[in-house]
């Protein structure tokens, strides 16, 4: 730049070069662009994401690629769940990224039963049935629900209109005169009147047949009339106990004792001993007379004590035994060895000293042997 004339030095050559700084050979002491630039040795891709990256390559070409779902560098397939048997079956996968789940389209694939699910696909062994009530799986039975019905069913859980209530349908009432033990609806045809009668079995009117006791039970009367309110009595005006309302007899009449009034008292009696005149009867009245008379009711001064008088000693030797009153005739025989043994049984003791006794007193007469 200090030259103030040209001495036709100026050469060309040793400062040219490639200037472009995007050239694979830019050559950046070059002052003088000579065309010598290029492009391709230099290219590639530089991106260090990118599946074909090339870490030489200082010019981007633009042919960065990505690898694609299944792994193909620059591919364009895609992943997904390559199993037909899968919920989420991708027909257009080219590889398997392990997605497939097998619950989604999962359910009853029965179309007869209650939860059959038209959109599932795989059966999960969960198909139900109705029960007899409709109920999706459920266990209910179906039957009579009315318990006023005959066929009343106390476990069925809806009514299949199935009541039926003629077949049970009777008189329930016990105690009417058509009760059916076997009834269990009450069809209101109980009557009490046809089986009612006296059930008193000691009424006079007891009607074996009757179940139901209407009030008529009579009882007889004391002249047997059944219902009646007649009295029994004694009924012959002659008797002491006549009884003139009475209207029947009872044999209950009871009559005065000859020769005596209906209090017992005699009719006659003059000496007012209590015995009547007509059964008066004279003879001995003392016991202990020969002539007693035990039916005398007058002692007339007849009694004796001589006819019945002899030896009431047994051991004399004229003993009489019907004699009542001893009259001091007895005579005895002594004859022992033993003198004292009055008994004569070998042997003197007290028993002869009592027999001596029984004989003390006596008058004895001359006569003895």
């Amino acid at each position: 730049a200090a030259a103030s004339c040209d001495d036709s030095s100026c050469e060309f050559t040793s400062c040219a070069g490639c200037t472009d700084p995007t050239a694979c050979n830019d050559d950046s002491t070059a002052t003088i662009e000579n065309g010598s630039c290029e492009y391709g040795s230099c290219a590639g891709c530089t991106d260090p994401t990118a599946c074909n990256y090339n870490p030489l390559a200082t010019s981007d070409d633009g042919s960065c690629a990505q690898l694609d779902a299944c792994g193909n560098c620059g591919g364009s397939a895609t992943a997904g769940c390559t199993d037909a048997a899968a919920c989420n079956y991708d027909a257009a996968a080219s590889c398997d990224d392990s997605s497939c789940e097998f619950t989604s389209c999962a359910g009853c694939t029965d179309p007869t039963a209650c939860n059959y699910d038209s959109t599932a696909t795989i059966d999960n062994g969960s198909c139900l049935q109705l029960d007899e009530c409709g109920n999706c799986g459920g266990s209910a039975t179906a039957g009579c629900t009315d318990a006023a019905a005959c066929n009343y069913n106390a476990a069925a859980s809806c009514d299949d209109s199935s009541c039926d209530y003629s077949s049970c349908a009777g008189c329930t009432d016990p105690t009417a005169c058509n009760y059916n033990a076997a009834a269990t609806s009450d069809n209101g045809s109980c009557e009490f009147t046809s089986c009612a009668g006296c059930t008193d079995a000691t009424a006079c009117n007891y009607d074996s047949t009757a179940t139901i006791d209407n009030g008529s039970c009579l009882q007889l009367d004391a002249c047997g009339n059944c219902g009646g309110s007649a009295t029994a009595g004694c009924t012959d005006s002659t008797a002491c106990n006549y009884d003139a309302a009475a209207s029947c007899d009872d044999d209950s009449c009871t009559y005065a004792a000859p020769f005596e009034d209906c209090n017992g008292v005699c009719l006659n009696d003059l000496n007012e001993n209590g015995i009547c005149d007509e059964l008066e009867q004279s003879g001995c009245t003392y016991s202990w007379a020969c002539n007693y008379n035990p039916n005398a009711t007058s002692d007339d001064g007849s009694c004796e004590i001589t006819s019945c008088a002899g030896c009431t000693y047994v051991d004399a030797s004229n003993y009489d035994a019907s004699a009542i009153f001893d009259d001091g005739s007895c005579t005895f025989i002594f004859v022992s060895s033993c003198p004292g043994d009055l008994n004569f049984d070998g042997i003197v003791n007290i028993n002869d000293l009592m027999l001596f006794l029984s004989y003390y007193g006596n008058i004895c007469s001359t006569n003895v042997e």
